[in-house]
């Protein structure tokens, strides 16, 4: 995982985009990364102007192999696009469930697949309202709070991140589920249930969107922000 406090460069170069440069650039979201295929709202990102080329961060500033602490024990190389391997007609993400359309993090062992922003993620995130644990499926009991889907459901054998109450209970929320709710920007977006719990959950859900985000976007100013708890 690229550490929060690590600034990007300005300028680099890419495989998937040889004799060009792109450069770190401010814009306003949503848009299509030409890496990894995945619609985003960071608000900054690599790009090439004349070629109209745009990369996430995290998939711009990729190692060529990682390992990842809930696949102990596999090395995932990085590819710039899913392999073909017989038996599978698509590649679904083994960290949030959703599609494989571009640049991947692939173990051949296993036939394992991770999207870059995925494999960014923090695995343990602090702030305000407790202690988030990145985990490799959602619990056996519980439904997301976002999604209201248990362990039964399409996101339940994927990541989720868990928590606590301030009462004790537990809680948790698919990385899936994360991802949609950082791409809506808004609690007003969430699901239409109302209670006053589920709304402190939105907001939880929301302030681990945002780290998230700053996490894979090497964005410091955008991490403080958001462990601080600041809209």
């Amino acid at each position: 995982m690229a550490p929060a406090s690590k600034a990007a460069p300005l300028l680099i170069t890419h495989s998937a985009h040889p004799g060009h440069v792109l450069k770190l650039f401010a814009g306003s979201p949503p848009f299509q990364c030409d890496g990894c295929r995945q619609y985003s709202d960071d608000e900054r990102w690599y790009r090439c102007e004349p070629c109209d080329y745009d990369l996430h961060v995290c998939c711009a500033l990729l190692r060529t192999y990682l390992t990842h602490p809930l696949f102990p024990g596999r090395i995932f190389a990085f590819r710039h696009r899913p392999p073909s391997v017989p038996g599978y007609s698509c590649r679904s993400c083994d960290g949030c469930g959703d599609l494989v359309l571009g640049f991947v993090y692939h173990n051949a062992e296993r036939q394992l697949d991770l999207h870059p922003q995925c494999a960014s993620l923090a695995t343990v995130l602090t702030g305000e309202e407790g202690v988030f644990i990145l985990s490799e499926e959602a619990p056996v009991r519980g439904n997301c709070g976002l999604c209201g889907q248990g362990k039964n459901g399409r996101r339940g054998r994927f990541w989720c991140y868990r928590f606590n109450y301030a009462d004790g209970e537990p809680a948790y929320v698919h990385v899936a589920c994360l991802m949609e709710l950082r791409g809506q920007g808004t609690l007003q977006s969430a699901p239409s249930r109302r209670s006053g719990r589920f709304l402190r959950f939105c907001k939880i859900a929301l302030t681990v969107a945002r780290v998230a985000h700053a996490v894979t976007t090497m964005d410091p100013v955008g991490f403080v922000t958001a462990v601080a708890g600041h809209p």
